[in-house]
């Protein structure tokens, strides 16, 4: 932990949360790159390989995968009553923005300006997602396991792209994970 960073407390944890949520658009793959920049480079409350496994247990379970890796991290930080606060803090602001979406549907769904700024904001929200996938793979190619980030960037672009079911996505990873230990297991053998 960052010498020069407070240790997480309830408060902090909601507040940190509540604020990557709040200002965040584009869903869980757009807070992934926020969350690493706030949580692991500036306060140093988890390490890079900690974030990458909470993203892949909550990409696996089943809900919204940002809420899964916040409830993963509350938990990690500060047990059952970080996991609350941590739910909380991501929840709130998508609680109240569905709800005053549902206020005022009528009034926007029709409006250009504001299907024209959605469209905008897709395009920036793809990008961030394609950065978070090539950002959490290098590691795994630095350490020389490039076959786990080939994997990693096709499962991406498997679900992103071709629109495929991530359950399928995650049974077709489960079954090269099996194959590839499989393979490992043998080469140890002989």
């Amino acid at each position: 932990m960052h010498s020069h960073v407070k240790k997480p407390t309830y408060f902090r944890l909601f507040v940190q949360t509540l604020t990557l949520s709040s200002f965040t658009l584009g869903g869980g793959y757009v807070m992934i790159p926020l969350l690493r920049e706030r949580l692991v480079e500036k306060l140093g409350w988890i390490d890079e390989d900690e974030l990458t496994e909470m993203t892949a247990i909550g990409q696996s379970s089943p809900g919204a995968m940002i809420v899964n890796v916040s409830v993963l991290l509350g938990y990690r930080l500060l047990g059952l009553g970080g996991a609350v606060c941590a739910l909380l803090g991501t929840a709130l602001p998508a609680i109240i923005l569905l709800a005053a979406a549902a206020f005022f549907y009528d009034l926007i769904r029709g409006n250009r300006y504001v299907s024209a700024a959605f469209r905008g904001m897709n395009a920036g929200v793809a990008a961030v997602i394609a950065d978070t996938v090539v950002t959490m793979a290098a590691p795994y190619i630095k350490k020389d396991q490039v076959l786990y980030a080939l994997i990693m960037i096709g499962a991406f672009a498997a679900a992103f792209f071709l629109d495929i079911n991530v359950a399928l996505v995650i049974a077709a990873c489960g079954v090269v994970g099996i194959i590839i230990g499989a393979v490992r297991g043998r080469r140890k053998k002989a």
